[in-house]
């Protein structure tokens, strides 16, 4: 159990229980013990960490741009979920491939929203657009760049109208996140590549809870 004081990982866990948990996935995988983990580990994360704040954001609806929050939010879950899913770890300075880390945001980024469903059926050739002038344009000036609009939802189920005027749709956005929630939950039960990558990710993450 978690001793007093110590960092959380998820929920009440810290990186004492995730030690105890890394052994019994190493040693006795089982695809319950997968669907607990997913549970506890990063159900339990990304929830109050991610979701929601976003949820809060949304029963605001005052539409006095809560959106900019919220898809903020969303660009440092994706780039969670990136990493998640390739196991790689961020370092700014020397990174080594060869030990899973990586300082290229915009890389890994780009790719998880080119090449994994449902987002490559909107942003196969558009990622880099996205990257460029929604997240980078937002984290680092608290604006949306190259002519986007922020809005709440699409009257289609868009996520991205590329205009005139390009639109980012937030609402829908979220729909895309929550898709790919219940796909890699389900796949972590039994695809061995995801399930090593997130043990990768929780060793670090348990090495360098504060």
């Amino acid at each position: 159990m978690t001793t007093s004081g110590e960092a959380k990982l998820a929920g009440r866990l810290g990186p004492t229980d995730w030690a105890v948990r890394a052994k019994e996935l190493l040693n006795k995988p089982t695809t319950d013990l997968w669907r607990r983990t997913a549970r506890e580990y990063f159900h339990d994360r990304i929830e109050p960490r991610y979701l929601e704040p976003i949820r809060e954001l949304d029963r605001l609806n005052r539409l006095r741009g809560e959106g900019f929050a919220v898809v903020t939010i969303q660009c440092a879950l994706i780039e969670f979920l990136a990493a998640l899913r390739t196991g790689e770890n961020y370092k700014l300075d020397k990174p080594d491939p060869k030990k899973g880390e990586y300082n290229d945001s915009g890389r890994l980024f780009r790719d998880f929203l080119a090449k994994e469903a449902p987002f490559s059926a909107v942003f196969a050739t558009t990622a880099g657009d996205f990257y460029r002038d929604i997240r980078c344009g937002l984290l680092h000036e608290g604006q949306s760049k190259g002519g986007y609009l922020i809005k709440k939802k699409s009257k289609s189920g868009l996520i991205v109208d590329l205009g005139p005027p390009k639109v980012l749709y937030w609402t829908d956005l979220q729909g895309a996140i929550e898709t790919y929630l219940t796909q890699y939950t389900n796949d972590l039960e039994t695809v061995a590549a995801l399930q090593n990558a997130f043990i990768r990710k929780y060793d670090h993450l348990a090495r360098t809870a504060v």
